[in-house]
């Protein structure tokens, strides 16, 4: 059995001497191998810890580790087996794991929200009791598909796949697993039949369960659930099989993650990309002169001290739910999670006779229920246009208050910086609040690396040729803090169902009285994305950026929606992104002024949402504004910004 050996070195240690390891992991052979594996206990069974694993493409029933012992009848393994941890499908116990590794089918791509011709499916074994029963009631009716041994294209064709499990046998987890590739809904006529992994897999969100006696009812039960449901359920069985049993690796790396829940015992965290720095090129260092900006509305304090977000502070009360059945990613502990609940409502104190917040008093902190102190950093990737991005990085650090640090991404792979054009700002190179880093590449899923440099949850990137004003970044800043799982950004766009075609397709206006996406070069978001696009999500999408050198807003906007189903946050009245020094630019014209561009993006659309099994994207109908945005105050209050 072949296992990607890279894939698992994410989630554990790996040593090939025994007595290296806290644990020995042996996948059960053929039985004639077992004296080869005594040899090995022999040797190593007083240096390390067992785990068992099943491999039940080998072993077609069910082995649980009685059964084991009583096929050995060796006095000498039988007291190992007895203490070590067993993997199989029905094992049960204290150090048992419920999950095995079995032979599954490639996974296929398919459309989640069509229509299915037949209600159920159901695979029949004349042999089987129950199963006999239930073929003679329903062999006679329409629309739904009897057989002994399903195609393919009938699973794909059946709303509902309907499972008597019998205790002695493989038989229903293979058709489960079916059931979950294939994207007909799981119905299960057994209350007692244990699913793998049911302590940690929320299986009541994908699977429905009845009593065998309810079969008769069963037409009537399925038709009841309404089609959003369906939909909703066909998309979690989807997601739960891409993630715990579409290959041998994935399903080796579940029976490694659950049995780190057992023994408590924490996974590797995900790495932290290396960031690669140019050395600045400064013949000195120059005091960076504040006054020279114009004086501005105060938004909090300029060029304050910097303050690191804490990371790994829920190394052992992390939600199982959250990590089994949510992110659905277990195999690595991320350094932190945007899905934060506030219980503590913030108090404001005051030593005036004043009743009321205004913007005077609105900006002394950050307020919003999360911690006053908290900063950003800014990621801007950029390609032959210093000029115009020297002088906006001027403007960021001279008016823009809780800016932690900011990294330019060089994504030039052939040139270095101009470092005269950058002698202004080389005080910031000195604090280490600007740095440079080199590329490995030029592409726009460098954007989205999760740099070991980045130091802070929150993330705004931006385009190299954008520039936000101080206080529309302080405002977005503002409401992304009290929506930390979503994305808040700046300009956003729509996206059409093409009636002709039969496709989505993306928005060419610029307004419009609803939108699903926030485009990326200026957004909000949590460093947490980072990691699940980088490492978690589709490799096929990332690989589409590359290839057409567009769409990477488009593939990150898909896959929060798919993780969280909200739609991104959009904030002010900006619409869109001035081209500034488009007549002047070295590299030709951006990305989003090419002729092709808009038939590049509906080419991703359709490309993401055939990967997905549906189109992940979900429309907004509201923009965010400040409370007193336009409203006419007194003339002792301020409002909350002047201009937003």
């Amino acid at each position: 059995m072949k296992l990607d050996l890279n894939s698992i070195r994410s989630t554990l240690n790996l040593s090939l001497k025994a007595i290296n390891a806290c644990f020995s992991i042996i996948i059960l052979p053929d039985e004639k191998m077992f004296p080869r594996l005594r040899q090995f206990f022999v040797n190593n069974g007083e240096k390390t810890n067992f785990i068992f694993i099943i491999d039940h493409s080998i072993y077609k029933t069910k082995i649980t580790k009685k059964i084991l012992i009583e096929k050995l009848k060796d006095d000498y393994l039988e007291p190992i087996f007895r203490c070590s941890i067993f993997a199989s499908f029905g094992s049960k116990g204290q150090l048992g794991i419920n999950f095995g590794i079995i032979e599954v089918k490639n996974s296929i791509k398919y459309d989640l929200t069509l229509n299915r011709e037949f209600i159920f499916h159901f695979k029949y074994d004349l042999e089987k009791p129950r199963s006999k029963i239930f073929f003679e009631y329903f062999k006679n009716y329409k629309n739904f598909h009897l057989s002994s041994d399903p195609k393919e294209d009938i699973l794909l064709q059946s709303q509902f796949m309907v499972i008597i499990p019998d205790k002695d046998d493989i038989d229903a987890i293979v058709s489960f697993i079916d059931a979950l590739r294939s994207g007909a809904v799981p119905v299960l006529l057994d209350l007692d039949y244990e699913l793998p992994l049911s302590n940690l897999i929320a299986w009541d969100e994908v699977t429905i369960r009845l009593p065998f006696g309810q079969f008769k009812q069963l037409p009537y039960i399925l038709s009841s659930i309404s089609s959003n449901e369906l939909i909703q359920r066909r998309i979690k069985a989807k997601m739960l099989f891409e993630s715990y049993f579409e290959s041998k690796t994935k399903q080796f790396r579940t029976i490694i993650a659950a049995l780190f829940e057992k023994i408590r015992l924490k996974s590797n965290p995900l790495s932290d990309r290396r960031s690669v720095e140019f050395i600045p090129k400064f013949s000195k260092i120059l005091k960076f002169n504040f006054s020279d900006i114009k004086k501005m509305e105060y938004l909090g304090p300029i060029n304050d001290v910097k303050r690191d977000s804490n990371f790994f502070q829920s190394n052992y009360t992390e939600s199982t739910y959250v990590k089994w059945n949510l992110i659905r990613y277990p195999f690595s502990s991320f350094p932190s999670l945007p899905f934060y609940n506030n219980y503590f409502s913030q108090t404001h104190t005051t030593n005036d006779a004043r009743d009321y917040i205004d913007g005077n008093f609105f900006h002394s902190n950050l307020s919003g229920n999360y911690d006053q102190s908290e900063q950003f950093t800014m990621v801007i990737p950029t390609y032959s246009r210093e000029i115009l991005l020297v002088k906006y990085l001027e403007n960021y650090f001279a008016t823009i208050p809780y800016l932690n640090s900011i990294l330019i991404l060089w994504n030039s792979l052939t040139t270095e910086p101009e470092w005269n054009l950058w002698q202004n700002l080389s005080v910031f190179f000195q604090n280490k609040r600007l740095k440079i880093l080199k590329m490995r590449s030029n592409s726009l899923n460098n954007r989205f690396l999760p740099f070991d440099l980045i130091k802070t949850e929150a993330i705004l990137s931006l385009d190299d040729d954008v520039f936000l004003s101080a206080d529309e970044i302080i405002f977005g800043f503002r409401i992304w803090r009290q929506n930390r799982e979503r994305i808040v950004g700046y300009p956003a766009r729509h996206h059409l169902f093409d009636n002709p075609t039969k496709h989505f397709i993306y928005g060419k206006s610029q307004l419009s009285c609803e939108y699903s996406l926030v485009l990326t070069g200026g957004a909000f978001y949590h460093k947490f994305y980072n990691y699940l696009y980088t490492y978690v999500s589709n490799s096929e999408i990332r690989s589409k950026v590359d290839k057409l050198m567009n769409c990477e807003d488009i593939a990150f906007n898909m896959m929060v929606a798919h993780l969280i189903r909200k739609p991104p946050i959009k904030v002010t009245n900006k619409f869109k992104f001035a081209c500034t020094d488009c007549k002047t630019l070295k590299a030709g014209l951006p990305i989003s002024r090419k002729t092709d561009h808009y038939q590049i993006r509906n080419e991703c659309m359709d490309s993401f949402i055939k990967i997905y099994g549906y189109n992940p994207l979900l429309n907004s109908q509201y923009k965010a504004n400040s409370v007193l945005f336009n409203i006419e105050l007194p003339k002792n209050m301020k409002s909350c910004f002047n201009n937003l």
